[in-house]
């Protein structure tokens, strides 16, 4: 077993590829899938379909309640002579849940400038990216805040965007890497 690929990870599923090899011939290929919380209370186990020295499998999040979190994935290949052999695929993370933003806050503010910030947090996948858009009278932007830790911070400065007075809105939004969001 080698060459292990997880891809198409969706809400509902996601597919394992490998490719396998034997001596003399690959009988069958079993996927073992279980969640990290509470152990192997739902392992489950897939047959996967075999074609030349690819096989394939799809793992139904259903078979595991669609629970969210880390998924661990085994591929186990079988010869005709009862020898097998097997690898663990790299954990999976399953994330329904978009990332929290707290403690949104000015920082600092001057005639030039102002600059925002506050806390982010995801636990299962971790925080992508925040954005922020930011609207004044003739004009609009949207930027990247930088992010350090779970720490967040984005400064605006007037001159660079040609903004001049008037009441500016502001949007954050916070994406984590399954791509959940999440704004205020």
């Amino acid at each position: 077993v080698s060459d292990v690929v997880i891809s198409d990870v969706s809400p509902y599923a996601y597919q394992v590829y490998c490719n396998v090899s034997d001596d003399v011939a690959v009988k069958s290929v079993r996927v073992a899938v279980w969640t990290e919380k509470n152990g192997q209370d739902d392992l489950k186990w897939v047959d996967a379909a075999v074609k030349d020295n690819t096989a394939s499998a799809i793992i139904y999040l259903g078979d595991h309640n669609y629970e969210e979190g880390i998924y661990h994935t085994h591929i186990y290949a079988y010869d005709y002579s009862g020898k097998q052999t097997g690898v663990a695929a790299s954990d999976t993370a399953i994330d329904y849940t978009a990332p929290e933003l707290a403690e949104t806050q000015f920082v600092k503010k001057n005639h030039s400038r102002f600059v925002i910030g506050g806390k982010v947090e995801d636990m299962i996948s971790g925080v992508d990216r925040i954005e922020i858009r930011t609207v004044w009278p003739g004009g609009e932007v949207t930027e990247k805040a930088v992010i350090t830790g779970n720490n967040w911070e984005y400064a605006f400065n007037f001159t660079d965007h040609q903004a001049g007075s008037g009441y500016y809105y502001i949007y954050i939004t916070a994406y984590d890497k399954a791509g959940n969001s999440n704004y205020n």
